[in-house]
This record gives C-alpha cells, sequence and structure tokens, in this order.
C-alpha cells in the first residue's frame, strides 16, 4: 500500500448476498450475542437502515487495523450495532468503564490491557464515547496507538512478562 507502506495481499472480493440471508444471519448473530451475555443484552430492533450500518461496521471491523469513528445523536444505537459487529467478527468488544476516581494512568491500562488482549487472544473492539474522554489527552493517546500500533508511556515489567508466563 503506498500510504501505510503495509504489504498488499490479495484484493478483497465481496460475494453478493441475498438480502434475505443477510437478515437471518444478523439476527441470528444478535441472538447468539444476547446469550452469551449475563448483564447487558443488546436489545435493538433491526430495520434496514440499521442492517446497512451493521454491515459497514462488520466490514471496517474485518480489514487490519481498521478503526471508524461513529457520529450521530445520542440513542441512535451506535455502540449496540458496534458490539453486534463484533461479535460477527469474533471479536471481543471492550468499553471501559469510567469513574469519578478515573485517571490517565487508568486510561493506559485499559488501552495496554487491549493490546495484550489483542496480542494474545485475538481482535478486539475498543469502544470508546465523549462521555469517556475526561482529559484531552486520551485522544493523544487513542492516535497513537492508532497509527503507531503502540501505547505510549512507561510499561512495567509485570507488563512485558505476562504475556510470556500465560504462552509457557
Amino acid at each position: 500500500d503506498p500510504v501505510t507502506g503495509e504489504e498488499m495481499g490479495e484484493q478483497m472480493c465481496y460475494d453478493l448476498v441475498d438480502k434475505d440471508i443477510a437478515w437471518k444471519r444478523i439476527e441470528e448473530a444478535l441472538l447468539a450475542d444476547n446469550e452469551q451475555r449475563r448483564v447487558v443484552k443488546v436489545d435493538i430492533v433491526l430495520f434496514d437502515f440499521a442492517m446497512r450500518h451493521l454491515l459497514r461496521i462488520a466490514r471496517i471491523l474485518s480489514t487490519p487495523r481498521g478503526s471508524a469513528l461513529l457520529v450521530g445523536v445520542g440513542g441512535s444505537g451506535k455502540q449496540s450495532l458496534t458490539r453486534v459487529a463484533a461479535y460477527t467478527q469474533r471479536q471481543h468488544a471492550y468499553f471501559p468503564t469510567i469513574t469519578a476516581a478515573y485517571t490517565t494512568v487508568n486510561w493506559l491500562d485499559d488501552l495496554r490491557g487491549q493490546c495484550l488482549f489483542a496480542g494474545i487472544q485475538g481482535p478486539c473492539t475498543f469502544v470508546i464515547t465523549d462521555a469517556h474522554i475526561k482529559d484531552e489527552s486520551y485522544l493523544e493517546y487513542i492516535n497513537a496507538a492508532l497509527s503507531s500500533g503502540d501505547v505510549p508511556g512507561p510499561v512495567s515489567y509485570t507488563h512485558l512478562t505476562l504475556p510470556t508466563k500465560r504462552i509457557v
């Protein structure tokens, strides 16, 4: 790729899928995702426009280093559709829990934790909203992680040795 310098693999070719088959697969994925959840179940009504957005999000998540900025009014289903799209791509969807005592150190730990998760267990989806951004520096860390794949700042010895302990 001339922009990123990464090797270009085979060109992706998408097969046309019948709309009814796509609806059925998405509804099955939604039911399966809800069955696995113990606490927060995704309760959404799928309609044509939502299904199109869900497929777009799933396509973005299926690409290497895929990331998206979803913009819309609150309550329009962005998080729910992202959660279902991540499930369809067999990715873990992580939503950070922000508390009053949440600091930049916690933010970096969450980012590092998801990078570690992705390296050991496979792809994950890190979902944040404007409510998660308590400090402008959070956006700088997200930008660094997206552009270089690295979370800046010191990494403790525990973070470095943990992956090898899990492998052995």
